[in-house]
């Protein structure tokens, strides 16, 4: 076992190594309702959620990333069209599509949904 990871570290030695890709995606995501009851006069602002969300092509997990407690995030990956959607439970985050291009960050802003009603 030892001598295939040599044999791996070698490889991607001499190949200059692993590179990440110079694109990718990156934003922030905000969750709501956070209020129980919203009033006109008393309005309940989405607020940034730390979440785990998958980053999807066809049927393969491409990237799995957290958002920090502030929502933001970012996640390198290569030119492509990727579905984002909620690894698990609430808050819910609706899958939602991006296409990526070469050299480039796509920036959004995601809403999760915390099913306070």
């Amino acid at each position: 076992m030892r001598w295939k990871l040599l044999a791996l570290a070698l490889f991607l030695a001499a190949c200059g190594g692993v590179q990440a890709p110079d694109s990718g995606i990156r934003g922030t995501i905000l969750a709501g309702p956070t209020c129980p009851v919203q009033r006109i006069d008393s309005p309940c602002a989405d607020r940034p959620i730390s979440l785990t969300v998958e980053v999807v092509s066809g049927s393969t997990v491409a990237a799995t990333f957290t958002s920090d407690s502030g929502g933001r995030f970012s996640v390198a990956v290569g030119p492509g069209t990727y579905t984002l959607r909620s690894k698990s439970g609430l808050p819910f985050l609706r899958a939602t599509t991006v296409r990526v291009s070469s050299g480039e960050f796509t920036e959004l802003e995601l809403h999760a949904d915390t099913g306070i009603r």
